[in-house]
């Protein structure tokens, strides 16, 4: 049993390193911890159990075949390079996690891909530390080198002997499949992110769960996908930033005030997946129609006709929406945490002038690495579908509409005001597994599953603002109403469309001015516009949100842009450019009522621009 023995032994003492390293960092870092009770900071040690059980699992791929190797072999050099394999990953693990204390601060982030990019320079980085830091550094080092050996002496040392038992070759056929359930958090769907191990809205103690080792692999992993330079570079950057930045000039300061309230409660409803060509308010079609209660809503609201979702995944939707960034071709923002930091809080005004908050979602926030970006925003407090009561029915992604709008309507009932609230429904994602009986529309075919969850969601939509105009609350409040990506409808089955994107927005509520009810608004308009027009409608700075831009400015230009996988898109009211990256062309291109060429760059510029602010986060 000693090949046993000996990886149960070395994978504990991977997980005491890693818990003197999160010391290492909490202690350095111990300034923005003094809010924290030490309940809360103590809370890291079990949270980052999440992220340090996984690194162990990777790290043990080479000790198990080795293992194996030398249990055939017996070899005495298979047994040294075993040895020296863990020395080398003590002193890995010493180097980043010793590097880390003085980049936090700094840069607010652990060590990753964007930083480990200056090691290409590294008398500048000699140049810009100090002496003391750079003794300290080798001084940290050297700690943690220690500790870490002594723990190797102590803990593994004493097992550690060559394997002479020729069964052990087979303990790789069980190891390997456990190891790789391991390192992808679980046997979910969707592998484990940084943001699964979460847990406050301090983000020291977010970061100090976040594994050293884990993290810059998977650092790498991702700025290696997009690459050191920006690839969809079409022209000089100066000339791109000059065409976009006529795209959101403005050619007068005003901005028509929609609302009889600076400081109404606020309800932000974020629909997953809704379509807006299956409600009849916006298409005008009576027999596809899907949402009766959103129409009704419709009706005595403002509703934006010509919104377009940014990306076409949940990810990205959610980051248009509360911090006005773009949707990326091949990635979401969110999968890397540390440009996540540097994304502006749409929340944060708004609790700076007392405003309570929430957020509710009845799946789980690890799904695309919510999580990341919804403690980023510092809710005071995250509802998911694991701090839900567990009788409450379920379905394979979570707790369903009708049920999260109940614990929705309790929570404001609670909570002192104004408020800011946030709501991301999930039964109208696939597998639509929502209670109740299927009902899908007539024109649905194969997408009745789709439709039918449509329905179910907006008759929980319905039942919800009933009850609402009931509250006290209800009359201060306003309502926006908007989906994170729009769906694949039984007649647009093209992902590179602008109808592809196409979604709802509706604002609602009493506080919105009365020659504004019952408005419809035919303008083109993007998601990522949400966060300026209502910081400037609250009377807020929003110039942060320099990919947003204030919807009411009644001289600014109509456009909307959006992202599919390798391509992108820009539309106006009038003109559309649809490109493939990948195959390098055109895939649309229509061009009433403006010069061709000029939109055609701006168009390119947009996208080169987009990638170029993402590079530099």
């Amino acid at each position: 049993m000693s090949a046993v023995r000996y990886l149960l032994r070395l994978s504990l003492l991977l997980l005491l390193v890693f818990a003197f390293s999160r010391v290492v960092f909490l202690a350095a870092a111990v300034s923005t911890l003094r809010a924290e009770g030490f309940g809360a900071i103590l809370s890291s040690f079990y949270h980052g159990l999440k992220t340090d059980i996984a690194t162990v699992c990777y790290l043990l791929f080479l000790p198990v075949f080795f293992v194996a190797a030398e249990s055939l072999i017996r070899s005495r050099f298979l047994h040294h390079i075993r040895r020296w394999y863990v020395r080398l990953i003590l002193l890995v693990n010493a180097i980043i996690t010793s590097a880390e204390p003085g980049l936090y601060q700094e840069w607010g982030t652990k060590l990753n891909y964007k930083a480990l990019l200056y090691l290409e320079h590294p008398s500048e980085i000699f140049h810009t530390a100090t002496a003391m830091l750079l003794v300290l550094f080798v001084v940290m080092i050297l700690l943690q080198w220690l500790v870490g050996v002594f723990l190797y002496n102590r803990i593994v040392r004493t097992v550690d002997e060559i394997i002479k038992q020729s069964w052990a070759a087979l303990i790789v056929v069980p190891l390997y499949p456990i190891l790789i359930i391991g390192l992808r958090g679980g046997v979910q769907e969707i592998p484990m992110s940084a943001g699964d191990s979460y847990y406050s809205t301090n983000p020291t103690l977010n970061w100090s769960t976040v594994n050293s080792l884990w993290n810059v692999g998977q650092s790498i992993l991702t700025g290696m996908q997009y690459g050191r330079s920006n690839p969809y570079h079409f022209m000089p950057d100066q000339e791109a930033a000059e065409n976009v930045a006529a795209l959101y000039q403005s050619k007068c300061d005003l901005s028509e005030q929609i609302l009889t309230t600076t400081k109404p409660n606020i309800v932000l409803v974020i629909f997953e997946g809704w379509s807006a060509d299956l409600s009849y308010s916006i298409s005008g079609i009576k027999e596809h129609s899907c949402t009766p209660h959103f129409d009704e809503l419709a009706a005595s609201g403002l509703l934006f006709k010509r919104c377009f979702a940014s990306g076409e995944r949940s990810d990205q939707g959610l980051t248009a929406v509360l911090s006005g960034f773009p949707a990326l071709p091949l990635s979401s923002i969110v999968n890397y945490t540390a440009k996540v930091d540097q994304l502006p809080s749409l929340l944060e005004p708004f609790q700076m002038d007392g405003y309570s908050s929430l957020f509710l979602f009845g799946g789980q926030l690890s799904y695309g690495n919510l999580r990341t970006l919804i403690y980023h925003n510092k809710f005071d407090k995250v509802i998911e579908e694991k701090d839900i009561d567990p009788s409450i029915y379920r379905g394979r992604l979570g707790v369903h509409d009708q049920h999260t709008f109940d614990i929705l309507q309790r929570e404001l009932d609670t909570m002192h005001q104004p408020f800011f609230s946030g709501f991301f429904t999930q039964s109208t994602h696939f597998s639509y597994d929502y209670p109740g009986a299927k009902q899908g529309a007539a024109i649905a075919g194969d997408a009745s599953g789709y439709t039918s969850s449509l329905l179910y969601a907006d008759s929980c939509l319905g039942d919800f603002m009933k009850k609402a105009k009931t509250k006290p609350w209800f009359k201060n409040t306003l309502f926006i109403f908007v989906a994170d990506h729009s769906h694949v409808v039984p007649w647009n089955d093209d992902h590179h469309s602008s109808a592809m994107h196409h979604i709802p927005l509706l604002l609602y509520g009493n506080g919105i001015a009365d020659s504004y009810r019952g408005k419809a608004i035919t303008a083109t308009v993007s998601q990522q516009d949400i966060a300026a027009t209502l910081l400037s409608q609250t009377r807020h700075d929003h110039t942060p949100y320099s990919w947003s831009r204030d919807l009411f400015a009644p001289c600014s230009n109509h456009f909307a842009y959006w992202t599919f996988t390798e391509g992108f898109g820009l539309t106006t009211d009038n003109c559309e450019v649809v490109y493939d990256l990948a195959g390098r062309k055109m895939i649309n291109s229509q061009y009433a009522n403006c010069d061709s060429t000029v939109f055609q760059k701006q168009a390119f510029s947009y996208m080169q621009m987009v990638m170029e602010d993402f590079l530099k986060k």
